[in-house]
């Protein structure tokens, strides 16, 4: 993401180190630590990029009156980032993570299709994470219109996923969505592995869990938008408004299907929905 974003926002007639100077911080520990970066950041530099909500609120939180452009945000009005997608309104806008509506509904959809006589869908995400409120909400109302129920599942941090599966397999879940979230992208192989320990087919947010073993995957391709975050940061640089700047979408989704994963928990994955893969792990 970072060499995309390099590469785009020099395309747009910036030289990095002479009229364009990034200055990048990795791996904060701790909320508070964010909080203290993001400000630190901020008032030495023109514009602040964030890369996922726990970033994004933590800026915010901090009082950061700089422009920022943030990526990756599940629900930025929602979580109280713009007063609207069209019309920000203050210093943030940026990119969000997903069209909400479209893409929880089509993950249902998709693990519908692989998995026979689906009706009881276990919904697990990061208890920290803010978006987790609105995701569930989200899947809450779109389940009954593809006869879906669905229960919701809480972590803190990867030593709980075991008993998160454990409590799932109890309940007699047909399936798994994984709320997206930085603990559920660090967590995929953990995932992918208890999912077939137990024998839960999981839909993700990120291609990059289906690398890891997990079965299919709906999500925005993330090195697409980092090219988007350089075009909002490259009109602010040129005198545009955050506020009037509208909070993009992502322009392009991509499918992961791994059928060595399919294989082995007994499922057939459909040719149509195979054809619509962009990652086919065989």
């Amino acid at each position: 993401m970072v060499a995309a974003f390099e590469r785009s926002i020099t395309a747009r007639g910036h030289v990095l180190g002479k009229t364009l100077l990034i200055d990048y911080r990795f791996g904060v520990a701790s909320v508070e630590a964010l909080r203290k970066s993001a400000l630190e950041l901020s008032e030495a530099n023109d514009i602040l990029v964030t890369s996922g909500t726990v970033v994004a609120i933590a800026a915010k939180d901090a009082g950061v009156k700089r422009p920022v452009v943030f990526v990756s945000v599940g629900f930025p009005v929602a979580l109280g980032l713009a007063e609207s997608l069209r019309r920000p309104g203050a210093n943030f806008t940026g990119i969000s993570f997903e069209a909400a509506d479209d893409t929880y509904g089509k993950r249902l959809q998709m693990l519908k299709e692989i998995v026979p006589g689906l009706r009881l869908v276990a919904a697990l995400g990061d208890g920290h994470d803010r978006n987790i409120q609105p995701s569930l909400e989200t899947l809450h109302r779109l389940a009954p219109g593809l006869a879906i129920d669905v229960v919701d599942f809480r972590f803190n941090d990867e030593s709980e996923l075991p008993t998160a599966f454990a409590s799932m397999a109890a309940r007699k879940v047909d399936g798994v969505v994984v709320i997206a979230g930085a603990l559920t992208y660090q967590s995929g192989s953990r995932l992918a592995d208890l999912s077939l320990q137990y024998r839960l087919p999981t839909v993700h947010g990120f291609k990059q869990a289906v690398g890891s073993g997990g079965l299919v995957s709906l999500g925005p391709d993330l090195i697409a938008m980092a090219d988007q975050a350089a075009q909002v940061v490259d009109a602010i640089l040129r005198g545009a408004s955050p506020a009037e700047l509208p909070v993009q979408q992502p322009t392009r989704y991509e499918v992961g299907i791994n059928l060595t994963t399919a294989k082995r928990l007994g499922l057939s994955v459909p040719p149509s929905l195979r054809l619509r893969a962009d990652l086919l792990v065989q």
